[in-house]
């Protein structure tokens, strides 16, 4: 659980050399953390927006990429069989 593996900072005297470094480590956790959760809510969305990323060598406004055509009945029969993720 990340937030019990955050370090306590209360009891560390703020400015010294430790109080730094465990906010530092605690923001390093929550940023891997929140990281996480977005990778996971966004990789549902990824089949249909993978084709839209820039290509090298090719001009996104005079050659504009197709996307995949999304389908909200079968966008959520693949969350059913996919699961969540794990939130």
């Amino acid at each position: 659980d990340t937030l019990n593996s955050l370090i306590d900072v209360d009891s560390l005297p703020q400015g010294s050399d430790d109080f730094t470094s465990a906010c530092l480590v605690n923001t390093a956790t929550l940023r891997r953390h929140f990281a996480e959760l977005t990778a996971n809510f966004l990789a549902p969305f990824s089949p249909y927006v993978r084709g839209a990323l820039p290509q090298p060598g090719r001009c996104p406004f005079t050659e504009p990429p197709t996307l995949k055509p999304f389908h909200a009945a079968d966008f959520l029969e693949e969350l059913e069989v996919q699961g969540p993720g794990p939130f």
